[in-house]
């Protein structure tokens, strides 16, 4: 590679796996660590050594990320979300291990038809958690966090975006933490945008930059890249065409780089190209550029000037992020890293190495430590070889000199007090720790208030009773050490050494946890996983859980580890007395598990699906309960289950089910006749499940009284449409007659009826004057009216046929009523 690399170091790392395939899915870096997936391979490089992992199922890799701590999450196509960590074994090479991770999907999510995972983006990490949005193939975003250090890993999800656009799915994601929250952007092949979160969630999406362009595929790549102060987001778009008018087959992209403020998110600077290149990016003020032909370019923008890169084989992709460049090629990887000022000056200061007298070159570094005030990286250096020197002269020392050396130490201690610049403990921890003086080190710890290194001291040496007492202290806020957070920084080293302590002595770990308020913490429930009786486990676990209840506590994860141990190790009788001890522990599963978690377990699973109200999916495991207990219990149960109104339509086919469960268990005649008699259940719905030997005199009795019933039955029909015929007759009638007799007389007073004049026509023909009809009925009462002394006249006074709805009011009532 030429030398022109602006004073880059750069390191070139040979592939040793050569079933490389041509296009990789996706490609994460973090540093020094970067991630190559393609449908079916895992490629980690990290700490210089390659890791490949190959997928035998029919499961395909999609979409990943990794951390500084070189792990790794994967997502395959199936929705599983895969977590990769390193597995140290003596005198072999690291390797990685792979684990599911357990979620839930969030409820919003899961009423969308086709949807699922296809890409995850850290956005915080710590040394046992991992934080993460997660991205759907129908724009939404859901949270994920989990512990890295308890297995099996059991990740709590929450939905925080969801699109109303299904058009052209994301294909490029990232997410970084802000000052004010996370900022999470993705893109398409054509389109890249953002949302801003606040730290409750809210947020909501803006495009950031769009083009107008033919292109035959919708992938684009984008990464965002956090800096001091800022954010940079980098797109480039997916393959354009036609933008060449003389070669229209000519490949190009569009690049952006935004960069924003962190505080504001407010845009500071954009710059924008559209050429033909395979990958663009930003690194070190200097843009890089993968062209179509594989070779790499590095272009100065304040100078225009561009130098070619010589790699080996043909560029395939290019990523990076603030401090650290890879080029991929079909046969090496290139790493580039950035050489600050600070660094060249921290080079030239080991030339103190080559002064051979020992005092003298202690007494030249504690003279540049004195005069070191503006390089933090260099100070830090120079405090740390002093501290060496010192040590080094101590060991070498006679009697009269080891007090001029241990204050020498004190002093140059002191100094780290004194410094803003944040020193790393670890060395200062490590030099000491290994010069074996034990009394130095304890006075180490006091002088600069390292109170882990001093608890890891009492744990290397054993002393755990002193672990005890000073963690206690913490929890107390009455240590010895100045430090912050007491309590919390006792929960932290709880956390840290339970597992040695535990292991180391059982019975105190365990009296000292109660007697410090039950502090949880995810170790915690390691220690208890790794019980070989997983019963006392369990058993401690609910101790535990009720001593906090008694304080009017709750504590979630605790509930949850005892109910899934329940559900691994103990009855189904076991685990319905847990549940059932208080209605809050209900909470462990307010997301319904799968079914066949509680294969074992259906009493159980009842008993949550009644809590739920989930009446469909209670009969169905009352039927599993029939075929397997045959008790008769149940099967009412059931049979009252199906009177519920929510299920009416399906009401007896929930009946033959259940019937059918009960009489295949072998029951006999007598108990089911008597469930059909005291839920009056029809008998013709359970006829045809009856056995052929059944003979009992009630199933007959029930048999002659349903065929009675649908006999009434339909005799009440047939004289219901005897009835309608008979009306729809009696009314063709008088409709018939209607348009006859209007210019006919009275029946009564045989006068002429006049045109326009009221009349009262019966189906039979007659017709009267109102009056008449009135004076008719009142001296003269049909038998039907005496008959029937509050109902209405309907009968005709001469041939006694019946009027239909016509004659509606009764033969008393006032003469204005009978105006028609």
């Amino acid at each position: 590679m030429e030398d022109q690399l602006f004073s880059f170091p750069i390191t070139v790392l040979p592939f040793r796996y050569y079933n490389i395939p041509k296009e990789y899915e996706y490609v994460k870096n973090k540093a020094d660590d970067i991630l190559l997936i393609d449908k079916k391979i895992i490629i980690v490089y990290s700490k210089n050594e390659e890791h490949v992992i190959v997928n035998d199922s029919k499961d395909i890799y999609l979409h990943g990320d990794i951390d500084q701590y070189h792990r790794v999450v994967v997502v395959t196509s199936e929705g599983r979300l895969i977590f990769l960590r390193e597995r140290e074994i003596k005198n072999e090479k690291t390797s990685y291990e792979e684990f599911d991770i357990n979620f839930f999907f969030p409820e919003e999510l899961r009423q969308r038809k086709g949807c699922k995972v296809v890409g995850i983006s850290f956005y915080h990490v710590e040394s046992f958690e991992i934080k993460a949005v997660v991205f759907t193939n129908d724009k939404c975003i859901f949270t994920l966090s989990f512990f890295t250090n308890q297995i099996p890993i059991n990740a709590k999800t929450k939905c925080v975006y969801i699109s109303s656009s299904y058009k052209e799915s994301w294909n490029g994601f990232g997410a970084i933490e802000s000052m004010n929250g996370i900022v999470v952007v993705c893109c398409t092949g054509k389109e890249v945008g953002r949302i801003v979160f606040d730290k409750l969630w809210h947020g909501s999406y803006e495009s950031i930059d769009k083009i107008e362009y033919d292109n035959k595929s919708n992938k684009g790549s984008v990464e965002l890249i956090k800096k001091e102060g800022v954010y940079d987001v980098i797109w480039n778009s997916s393959e354009l065409f036609n933008i060449n008018p003389h070669d229209k087959e000519m490949i190009y992209k569009f690049n952006d780089i935004l960069s924003f403020d962190q505080t504001t998110n407010e845009l500071i600077l954009k710059k924008n190209s559209l050429k033909p290149f395979i990958k663009k990016t930003e690194f070190e003020e200097k843009v890089f550029v993968l062209n179509t032909n594989g070779g790499v370019e590095v272009i100065d923008d304040t100078n225009g000037i561009t130098t070619s890169i010589r790699i080996e084989g043909k560029g395939r992709w290019m990523i990076n992020d603030d401090k650290t460049m890879w080029i991929l090629t079909d046969q090496c990887l290139y790493r580039i890293i950035k050489r600050s000022n600070e660094e060249k000056e921290i080079i030239n200061l080991f030339k103190l190495n080559e002064i051979k007298d020992e005092e003298e070159a202690r007494i030249l570094i504690h003279k540049e430590l004195d005069e070191c005030q503006v390089n933090s990286k260099k100070k830090i250096i120079l405090y740390c070889w002093s501290i060496i020197m010192d040590i080094k002269s101590l060991q070498k020392s006679g009697i009269e000199r080891r007090k001029e050396y241990i204050e020498s130490i004190k002093n140059t201690l002191q100094l780290s007090i004194k410094m803003k610049e944040g020193i790393d403990y670890h060395i200062i921890r490590y030099i000491i720790e290994m010069s074996g003086l034990d009394d130095l080190f304890i006075e180490y710890c006091h002088i600069c208030n390292d109170i882990e290194g001093y608890i890891n001291y009492l744990i290397n040496k054993e002393q755990d009773d002193e672990v005890f007492k000073e963690i206690k202290s913490l929890f107390n806020s009455s240590s010895s050490f100045n430090v912050s957070n007491q309590t919390m920084k006792a929960q932290y080293f709880l956390e840290k050494y339970f597992s040695i302590l535990y292991y180391r002595n059982n019975d105190k770990t365990v009296q000292f946890l109660s007697s410090v308020e039950f502090c949880l913490f995810p170790s915690f429930f390691t220690g208890l996983a790794s019980f070989k009786d997983q019963k006392k486990s369990i058993q401690f676990a609910h101790q535990l859980l009720l001593k906090i209840e008694s304080k009017n506590g709750f504590n979630l994860d605790l509930c949850e580890f005892i109910f899934w141990g329940m559900v691994r190790y103990c009855t189904d009788e076991e685990l319905l007395e847990f549940m059932k001890e208080k209605s809050i522990r209900l909470e462990c599963v307010l997301n319904l598990p799968l079914k066949h978690y509680f294969k074992n377990h259906k009493r159980s699973y009842l008993f949550i699906l009644e809590n739920k109200q989930m009446t469909e999916e209670m009969i169905e495991v009352f039927i599993e309960l029939i075929k397997e207990e045959k008790k008769y219990e149940d099967v009412e149960k059931a049979i009252e289950l199906t009177y519920s109104i929510a299920i009416q339509d399906k009401k007896e086919d929930y009946l033959i089910k259940i019937f059918n469960a009960f009489i295949k268990s072998n029951c006999d005649e007598i108990t089911v006749i008597q469930l059909i008699k005291k839920y009056s259940i029809p008998i013709n719905l359970v006829i045809d499940l009856v056995p052929f030997q059944w003979h009992n005199k009630e199933l007959i009795e029930l048999l002659t009284t349903s065929i009675e019933t649908i006999g009434n039955e339909i005799e009440r029909v047939q004289n219901e449409i005897d009835k309608t015929i008979e009306i729809t007759n009696s009314s063709f009638d008088f409709n018939k007659s209607l348009f006859t007799c209007i210019t006919s007389h009275c029946s009564l007073c045989n006068e002429i009826i006049k045109e326009k004049e009221q009349f009262v026509l019966f189906a039979c023909g007659h017709i009267f004057h109102p009056s008449c009809i009135k004076k008719e009925f009142t001296n003269n009462k049909t038998p039907f009216a005496l008959t029937h002394q509050t109902q209405v006249e309907t009968e005709c006074p001469l041939c006694g046929e019946h009027q239909i709805q016509l004659i509606d009011l009764p033969y008393f009532s006032p003469s204005s009523y009978w105006e028609l």
